[in-house]
C-alpha cells in the first residue's frame, strides 16, 4: 500500500507541475534558457527490498529497506531548440535502513549511509517546462552491523529515472523526479574474537522519490 501511495502521490507532483505552466508564468522565449551550470538542494524518500545471507549460518533474512535522504545536485545542460542534454551528479547523506527482527547476536542490521548518482540527461523543453529522462552510474555506501562490530561495504550500480523540472524565477527552477536503483551484490565479513560471521548484502530494485531547487550560472 505504501508503494502505491507513493507512486500515486508522485504521479499526481508530476502532473501538477507539468500543468502550472499554463497557469500564469511567463514563458521562457530564449532558444538557450537551460543552457549552463547549474547547483541546487534536494532531498526525498526511497523504497526498496533487501536480502542478507549469512553464509556462516546459512540463513537469510529478507526485509523492507526505506528511509529519507538529503544532499546536493549539479550539472551542466547544453540546448539545441527544445532539446536539452546534459551531464547531473548527485550526492544523498541518506538515513534508509532495515527491519531485519534481532534475534541472535549474529542477525544484521543494515543503513545506507549515503549515495550517489552520476547521469546523462536528455530533454524536451516547452515555455518554461522541461520533461527529461535520465541515466548513468551509482555508488553507495552501506554499513552492516551485528551485535560483534560493523563493516561498511560500497555497493557500485546503475540508476534510471524520468520527472520534471521548471524555471520559477529568473535564474531559478525546481525539480521533481523518480528513480530506480539497483546495485550489485557485496560481501562483509565481521569479526568476533576468534569466530567470524561473513554476509551477503543484496539491496535491488530501489525506488526513490527527490525533488530540488537549482540556480542556474
Amino acid at each position: 500500500m505504501k508503494r502505491i501511495l507513493l507512486a500515486g502521490a508522485a504521479l499526481f507532483a508530476l502532473t501538477s507541475v507539468s500543468s502550472a505552466a499554463d497557469l500564469g508564468l511567463p514563458p521562457i522565449v530564449e532558444s538557450d534558457a537551460w543552457a549552463g551550470y547549474y547547483v541546487g538542494l534536494q532531498g526525498g524518500y526511497a523504497f526498496s527490498d533487501l536480502t542478507v545471507d549469512n553464509d556462516t549460518d546459512l540463513e537469510t533474512f529478507g526485509s523492507d529497506y526505506d528511509g529519507g535522504f538529503g544532499g546536493v545536485y549539479w550539472g551542466r545542460n547544453w540546448q539545441s531548440g527544445s532539446w536539452v542534454f546534459g551531464l547531473d551528479g548527485s550526492f544523498q547523506v541518506a538515513a534508509i535502513d532495515s527491519d531485519i527482527a534481532i534475534v541472535n547476536p549474529e542477525d544484521p542490521s543494515v543503513e545506507t549511509e549515503f549515495f550517489s548518482a552520476s547521469r546523462l540527461r536528455v530533454g524536451y523543453a516547452f515555455d518554461n517546462v522541461m520533461l527529461f529522462a535520465a541515466g548513468g552510474f551509482s555508488l553507495a555506501k552501506v554499513n552492516v552491523e551485528n551485535d560483534f562490530g560493523d563493516e561498511d561495504a560500497y555497493l557500485k550500480g546503475f540508476t534510471v529515472g524520468a520527472g520534471v523540472e521548471m524555471m520559477i524565477a529568473e535564474g531559478w527552477s525546481a525539480r521533481l523526479e523518480y528513480l530506480y536503483l539497483n546495485y550489485d551484490e557485496e560481501q562483509r565479513t565481521i569479526f568476533a574474537g576468534g569466530d567470524t560471521t561473513t554476509y551477503q548484502i543484496n539491496v535491488e530494485d530501489v525506488h526513490a522519490i527527490r525533488a530540488g531547487v537549482a540556480y542556474h550560472f
